[in-house]
């Protein structure tokens, strides 16, 4: 009798699952009463999240990072007067802080004095500081090789009296003092090309910070002129402040670069609008606007449409 009933109800178990798959294919709107049935509907319980990888460079501790996410997930929780957002050291939704060329393009950036800002008199400021900087390269390039020319030079007429000399069975003492001293100058030289290769490389780092910011604007901003070429080899991936990724191995939130805590702040905000489903908004004042330009912490009319669709809310 117990088999029997249990044979049942798993029949019926298997019934109902197959018709609310072809209910929910059917009827998209049917979607969301099976999720509530499950408890699983958009923003009907707290989107749990937990620190993944976190590196210590950006000079951020953990406490201070939690503490702009939770004021980050306050903006969207004020609109619907709803936790959306709950922190536990096991939440699916990991919120990574990679540090890569990205943020320290953003700390070069701000040791020259100039921060990243997708407005037209930013790219225009940092034009003119790559423009400086180009031709100090330049200038102190010239000056290298010069340098290097010279050194191969001596070095070669060096050699040719060191075999000159060696031939003959050696050189009188004054000769030998003097090529001496020039072995030595000639090392003397060679440190000071090596110091100033150091100094350019740092110099061509300097640079190809401002060309990946410069391309980065020009590109958001449709600014239309030529990509500016760096120095040496290229970082190859597009500048990208945070990312919001769903994939078979999770979900994860990675932020790379900003220049402070507000811009973090609103960083986070619009990430965690991705992670409840908000799509980009074509209102430069939204934090959902696909740029994180605004200063705007204020959830705009277009923001609010935009999380109460994905909440279904009316």
């Amino acid at each position: 009798m117990f088999r029997k009933l249990a044979t049942f109800l798993l029949y019926l178990l298997l019934i109902l699952s197959i018709g609310l798959l072809i209910a929910v294919t059917k009827y998209p709107e049917a979607d969301l009463y099976v999720k509530q049935l499950l408890g699983i509907a958009p923003c009907q319980k707290p989107l749990q999240y937990s620190l993944g990888s976190f590196d210590n460079k950006f000079g951020i501790s953990q406490e201070d990072f939690l503490s702009d996410v939770e004021k980050a997930e306050a903006i969207w929780e004020k609109v619907l007067n709803k936790n959306l957002f709950q922190y536990h050291p096991e939440g699916k939704l990991k919120l990574n802080l990679t540090y890569d060329y990205r943020q320290d393009a953003t700390d070069k950036l701000k040791d020259l004095g100039l921060t990243i800002d997708n407005t037209k008199e930013s790219y225009d400021q940092i034009k003119a500081e790559y423009q400086k900087l180009s031709a100090k390269y330049n200038s102190d390039n010239s000056a290298l090789e010069a340098l290097v020319a010279e050194f191969k030079a001596r070095k070669q007429k060096y050699d040719t009296d060191v075999a000159y000399w060696n031939k003959r069975g050696g050189a009188s003492k004054d000769t030998y003092e003097s090529m001496t001293a020039e072995r030595e100058s000639l090392q003397a030289l060679v440190d000071k090309i090596n110091k100033t290769q150091d100094a350019l490389n740092k110099e061509a780092n300097n640079i190809n910070a401002v060309i990946d910011t410069l391309n980065k604007i020009a590109k958001e901003i449709n600014v239309g002129v030529q990509t500016y070429n760096k120095i040496g080899q290229s970082t190859g991936e597009e500048f990208s402040e945070g990312l919001y990724i769903s994939d078979p191995t999770g979900t994860r939130i990675d932020i790379f670069q900003f220049n402070d805590r507000a811009q973090l702040v609103r960083l986070l905000t619009h990430e965690l609008g991705h992670a409840l489903g908000m799509e980009h908004i074509n209102d430069p004042d939204s934090i959902m606007y696909r740029l994180n330009e605004s200063k705007n912490l204020t959830t705009t009319a277009a923001d609010i449409a935009e999380l109460k669709s994905v909440c279904r809310i009316n």
